[in-house]
């Protein structure tokens, strides 16, 4: 998990917690990333190049924060698109933004990575018995 140097140690933990209940919640592993003061190019461009150099890229769901620019991105890989929808992310991305409005930047971090969590996760098949005729 990248997360920058912005969040305390704790801070850090509540995120690392957040990423692996997500994680545990839908299969995709969950990164979070606060871009540095001064980072030059558009946020999007950052945060897709910093998601193709993911390892598990294919799978991964990266939250990239810019305090700096008032900015959310949320890039997922291939195999993840296909559990986690645009609208679900923006959702979460306005969660997030919402909470960091307020001042709280870990909390929204952590609000934004359970909730993308659960949107991901693959529902359980409900099959029911076939009637049996008598």
């Amino acid at each position: 998990m990248l997360v920058g140097d912005r969040l305390s140690p704790g801070d850090v933990n509540r995120v690392a917690w957040a990423a692996r209940q997500a994680e545990e919640a839908c299969g995709h592993p969950f990164i979070a990333y606060i871009a540095e003061p001064g980072a030059e190019g558009s946020v999007e461009e950052r945060a897709h190049a910093l998601h193709a150099t993911l390892a598990d890229r294919d799978e991964a769901v990266l939250v990239y924060v810019d305090p700096q620019h008032h900015e959310v991105v949320v890039v997922t890989g291939a195999r993840a698109a296909r559990t986690l929808s645009d609208a679900s992310c923006a959702l979460a991305t306005a969660s997030m933004v919402t909470s960091f409005a307020a001042g709280d930047l870990t909390g929204g971090i952590v609000g934004g990575i359970a909730q993308l969590g659960q949107a991901a996760r693959t529902q359980a098949n409900m099959h029911l018995r076939p009637a049996i005729d008598r």
